[in-house]
């Protein structure tokens, strides 16, 4: 959020240095964009990761690791 807030400003800054007045414009629709299109993307991915981790998460359990023993007890005879 703070990359978008920031971007509100520098990016008008630095494109009026590059190309002018037609360079502030284009900078203030390119900081206003990332206002927008940043927090939606952040949340996109909060989405995708929280999904992914459920599918993990699920596959875990289906499988039947938990029922089946790797290597069978063993025996301690006392002296």
């Amino acid at each position: 959020m703070i990359a978008g807030l920031t971007g509100l400003v520098k990016r008008p800054y630095i494109e009026a240095k590059r190309h002018g007045f037609r360079g502030f414009l284009v900078g203030v629709y390119s900081g206003t964009s990332g206002l927008i299109l940043k927090p939606i993307s952040g949340g996109l991915d909060l989405l995708s990761k929280t999904a992914e981790g459920i599918k993990n998460t699920v596959k875990i359990f289906e499988a039947q690791v938990f029922n089946d023993r790797i290597r069978l007890p063993r025996t301690f005879y006392g002296y």
